[in-house]
């Protein structure tokens, strides 16, 4: 099992800076989790809110990534790695960051280029906030979509 992240949760590093503290708990939680690597995508967070801030220097934030390119970078990783599935968002992007909808999309388009199966889960809004405080019981929805043939 590998786990793969678009950006590296630091909406304001520069790529002198290094990875950043997001990356190393990524890498932590892999290896808690048992997975074999985590790897970067290399791109940057887009933030949450309204503004939609400019790219750092030298970098893009996944918000305006290529979809294309973007699917063809997971597309080879996924190949590479000889995935059996790919588990991503729902189109709303779980919680509607625009992150995690660019995630459904580079990834829809990635495991059709891969010819790999995509499982599309999400946590409801209500349930991860709530989750925060630990108020409510947790219940999450998971779609398994096969691989789309070319030609259809």
């Amino acid at each position: 099992m590998i786990i793969v992240t678009a950006c590296d949760g630091d909406m304001w590093a520069s790529p002198d800076q290094g990875p950043g503290r997001r990356l190393g708990e990524l890498r932590a939680s892999a290896a808690i989790l048992g997975a074999d690597k985590a790897v970067h995508l290399a791109y940057a967070d887009s933030g949450h809110g309204p503004v939609l801030f400019d790219d750092p220097p030298g970098r893009t934030r996944f918000a305006r990534a290529d979809v294309a390119e973007a699917a063809v970078k997971l597309a080879a990783l996924l190949a590479a790695e000889r995935a059996d599935l790919l588990l991503s968002y729902d189109p709303q992007g779980g919680c509607g960051h625009r992150d995690h909808v660019r995630v459904h999309q580079v990834g829809a388009r990635a495991a059709e280029l891969a010819g790999v199966p995509v499982a599309e889960a999400t946590v409801p809004a209500r349930a991860a906030a709530s989750a925060a405080v630990g108020t409510e019981k947790r219940s999450a929805r998971a779609v398994v979509r096969p691989p789309a043939t070319p030609g259809r």
